[in-house]
């Protein structure tokens, strides 16, 4: 099941990509929410297909440099830096 990349941004969608590129590469099966809606709306997507968690990766975020892991099990969120997310999805798998 898909960790969910959540869209905060059409204009970002290259940090997102990035981010899917590096999860694919550690061979983490993750897909960039289609379309844009309401974080509610794409959080009730995750749920739906089973996602064990969600990356949000909005402006603050991208700023710093982190993107906020939501492990979607448990509510809790983390704030970790882009090369770092793998390591983290996978302990959650």
């Amino acid at each position: 099941r898909p960790v969910v990349i959540c869209v905060f941004d059409k204009n970002q969608n290259k940090e997102y990509v990035a981010i899917l590129n590096k999860l694919r590469m550690s061979n983490i099966s993750s897909e960039i929410y289609p379309g844009e809606g309401k974080l509610k709306k794409q959080m009730e997507y995750a749920n739906k297909i089973g996602s064990p968690a969600v990356i949000l990766y909005g402006d603050d975020e991208i700023k710093s440099g982190k993107a906020t892991l939501k492990n979607l099990r448990t509510g809790d969120e983390t704030s970790i830096k882009t090369d770092e997310l793998a390591d983290e999805i996978k302990k959650l798998l």
